[in-house]
């Protein structure tokens, strides 16, 4: 009997699914589209500021660019300051026309991959994003209406954006990792691959636009090839749920249901509470950097910076590389020491502290003291994906992962809209504002991940008493 208990428990073990080639695949294919992605956003939010400063002030013979040069003039400023305003507003009309529709679709078809597999949501992000991209790539050559890129981000968003995209690849790192250790390993490798794509579009930006002169449409021609390379690429990329681990593809509200669950439901009990911090904590660590690149782009345009597309890539480069750098090479050390709840609090004061020193930075020697304080900072997302990833089945990780990319959008629109507009309102006495309030919302971020720590620990007792009641109850029988 115990033999044939044993055989069972190989033959199970067996048959989960392992990583292979092509299920590496996925990590280029990652990194080529948000690398396009990156670019092009580089591109339409730079372009729009051009587009917008030749609608306004087409006679304009001087550097427009808002700083105080020997013939600057306070008219010079003051127009400078329009042509940002207007630009912030139109940053977030794109906010909308992308989130609105992301936000519906991450509603369904994240948890639909529970029934259908992972494989065919990727395709259909990526085929959004590369239309994105050639949208872009076509307004700039043609001198297009701002509007066409406002129609691009509709048709991104109808796809699901990046965000379907990151919960279905998050999805396949819980199915192909067994172990909490091993879930945060893989997850955070593949966050680390995010992030180096954003260090190099960020570093190519400033480099193909400026010192090579490439313009803005060559570059974004780049960015559109990149993206059609990937899309090609993702048809390779094998599926990670095999089917007899799906679920049966249910109704759309059976669907919507099995991803607020988590949160509502009696089932949950036990672990409800530990579910909402995390969802929380990762709402609040989204708004905080969702729209970092957009804001400092903005930022250091203007004074006292007054830096080209070159030097704002290279801060972008040095800031993100820190990141990633010291992110990947910390988390094992710091798993040796600390839990992956404690991991994601050092996390967020290290975010708070980075955005405190950028809001209040007046030289470039403060300022590139902003990636060193902030290096731990990119480490809060990874590890609250892991704590999700790790307390939920492997039936609901489509669900859980589709809760995360709705709040994901949701908090993206918001942060877009506030971000953009407390930066109009501010920039006349302080251009620094927006980045304290990011400063705030990371300390509140940390409250909630305190929160999740103590949840954990009921949570925890309590798994430890129905043990205890379990075994008990088998010895009196």
């Amino acid at each position: 009997m115990e033999k044939a208990e044993k055989m069972q428990a190989n033959d199970h073990e067996k048959k989960e699914p392992r990583p292979e080639c092509r299920h590496y695949i996925m990590l280029i294919a990652l990194f080529g589209i948000l690398y396009a992605g990156v670019l092009n956003g580089f591109v339409m939010n730079e372009w729009t500021q051009k587009v917008i400063r030749n609608q306004y002030f087409p006679n304009h013979t001087k550097s427009f660019s808002g700083c105080s040069a020997v013939n600057s003039t306070e008219t010079d400023d003051e127009d400078y300051k329009k042509v940002q305003k207007v630009t912030a507003q139109w940053q977030m009309i794109f906010s909308l026309a992308e989130n609105i529709p992301t936000a519906l679709v991450t509603l369904v078809l994240p948890s639909y991959t529970d029934s259908n597999g992972r494989k065919f949501l990727i395709i259909f992000s990526t085929a959004g994003m590369t239309a994105k991209s050639v949208i872009i790539t076509s307004s700039v050559y043609f001198e297009g209406s701002l509007w066409y890129l406002f129609a691009s981000n509709i048709v991104v968003g109808c796809t699901g954006s990046i965000f379907s995209l990151f919960s279905a690849s998050f999805s396949m790192v819980a199915d192909l990792t067994h172990t909490e250790n091993e879930r945060t390993i893989g997850i955070v490798v593949t966050d680390v691959f995010l992030l180096f794509s954003i260090v190099a579009a960020s570093y190519c930006s400033g480099l193909f636009v400026e010192t090579l002169e490439l313009n803005f449409f060559k570059t974004s021609m780049i960015a559109s090839a990149i993206s059609v390379v990937v899309l090609l690429l993702t048809f390779v990329v094998k599926e990670s749920h095999p089917s007899n681990k799906r679920n049966k593809r249910g109704s759309v509200l059976n669907t919507i249901k099995r991803m607020t669950d988590f949160y509502i439901s009696k089932e949950f009990k036990g672990r409800r509470k530990a579910y909402i911090f995390l969802l929380l904590s990762f709402g609040m660590a989204t708004i905080a950097g969702i729209n970092r690149g957009s804001m400092e782009t903005l930022y250091f345009l203007g004074k006292p910076f007054c830096w080209g597309p070159s030097k704002i890539g290279t801060f972008s480069t040095v800031r993100n590389a820190a990141q990633a750098f010291v992110g990947l090479c910390s988390v094992r050390v710091f798993q040796m020491c600390f839990s992956n709840a404690t991991i994601g609090i050092i996390s967020t004061l290290s975010n708070a502290m980075s955005y405190i020193i950028e809001g209040f930075a007046t030289t470039t020697l403060m300022i590139y003291m902003v990636p060193l304080s902030g290096m731990f900072s990119f480490l809060v997302i990874p590890m609250i994906r892991s704590l999700m990833s790790s307390i939920t089945t492997v039936d609901k990780q489509g669900a859980v992962f589709a809760s995360v990319a709705t709040i994901e959008v949701i908090c993206t629109l918001a942060a877009n809209l506030s971000q953009n507009a407390v930066y109009s309102f501010t920039m006349s006495f302080m251009n620094g504002f927006v980045f304290l309030m990011c400063a705030v919302i990371s300390i509140i971020n940390m409250l909630f991940m305190v929160g999740f720590k103590r949840a954990q620990r009921e949570m925890d007792k309590k798994d430890d008493e129905d043990k205890t009641i379990g075994i008990t109850v088998k010895n009196g029988d």
